[in-house]
């Protein structure tokens, strides 16, 4: 059975659901099942979904009250029954060909995990800009799997996610949920393979959940699914490489409190900072070490570097204090 569960949290989509809907059911690759949890949407989105669902058994569709992305995934999961599992989000969509290139080659190498790239459309008319993924060698160039950090763009083998036992955050207005799986799954993984192609079209528009700024503080970091998937990879014996692993742990937390933390105010960058002083305080001297180990040797932005390089300052200033504030 190659059956792809595909997985759609909605909320307030009406203007992109239905271009997205469609995409998936234009796939080349036909054995799919899209399951859509409508996570309290006070707008069209539920109707359109329902029409759907009416004209195909593929499309399924659920509602519960708001309580957030995570919840909706996690739901959607326990009731899907796919060999794979694929997450796109309500305003993104597919070329015809992405399901069919990922399945192709997980089911060709025996994947765990299969990830592939994704372009970045952009609704103010700028040049649409492809991240494709170049290579993969476990233990020695690991990078593209910590490059492209969303659960999107990524073919999950169920056995591999039952087997673990993973899960989104269910933490109410986190952001950035699903790069606790994401980072797990890196470390966790025993065959990671990639697919050259940007076939994903992630939508960038002004109120989209990682582009919505227009107030001081709209949302929060993943605390418990963070603090759960850390100790769980730092006690384990993982598959993959722990240099690369620390890696994608500092440009995970420097995109968070540079990027999308930017107009968050001081108590909440100091309660992350606390967090971060109680959880990774031990570890952070050998953090930097595997950092410096492969920073040379790897394919990256200079702004990624740049960013690790501030962050890390900071965070060593806390630890010398001893306290929460930088």
């Amino acid at each position: 059975m190659k059956l792809v569960s595909i997985i759609i949290p909605l909320f307030n989509c009406e203007l992109y659901i239905e271009k997205c809907i469609q995409s998936l059911l234009n796939q080349s690759h036909k054995e799919i099942e899209i399951i859509i949890v409508d996570d309290g949407s006070t707008d069209r989105s539920g109707q359109i979904v329902k029409k759907y669902e009416m004209k195909d058994d593929r499309v399924n569709y659920f509602y519960q009250d708001n309580q957030g992305p995570g919840v909706a995934r996690n739901f959607a999961i326990r009731n899907s029954r796919g060999k794979y599992l694929l997450f796109v989000d309500a305003d993104d969509y597919l070329s015809n060909d992405y399901i069919e290139a990922l399945v192709k080659k997980a089911e060709e190498k025996n994947a765990e995990l299969t990830i592939g790239g994704y372009t970045l459309v952009y609704s103010d008319g700028r040049k649409s800009k492809q991240v494709i993924p170049q290579f993969y060698e476990k233990g020695r160039a690991e990078e593209w799997a910590y490059r492209i950090s969303s659960s999107c763009s990524r073919l999950y083998r169920r056995d591999f996610w039952n087997g673990h036992e993973l899960k989104f955050s269910e933490t109410r207005n986190a952001r950035a949920e699903d790069v606790p799986v994401v980072l797990y799954a890196n470390a966790m993984a025993k065959n990671i393979n990639i697919v050259k192609n940007p076939g994903y079209y992630y939508y960038q528009h002004p109120k989209s959940a990682m582009n919505d700024r227009t107030k001081r503080v709209l949302f929060g970091f993943p605390y418990d699914a963070f603090e759960e998937m850390y100790t769980r990879v730092r006690n384990s014996q993982i598959e993959n490489s722990i240099e690369y692993f620390d890696f994608g742990i500092l440009k995970f937390l420097a995109h968070f409190d540079l990027v999308i933390y930017r107009k968050a105010d001081r108590d909440e960058k100091n309660r992350l900072y606390y967090f971060l002083y109680k959880l990774i305080a031990v570890d952070f001297r050998t953090i930097l070490t595997n950092w410096k180990k492969i920073r040379g040797k790897i394919v990256l932005p200079w702004t990624y570097k740049v960013a690790i390089s501030i962050f890390t300052k900071k965070i060593n200033i806390v630890i010398q204090k001893g306290n929460s504030k930088v």
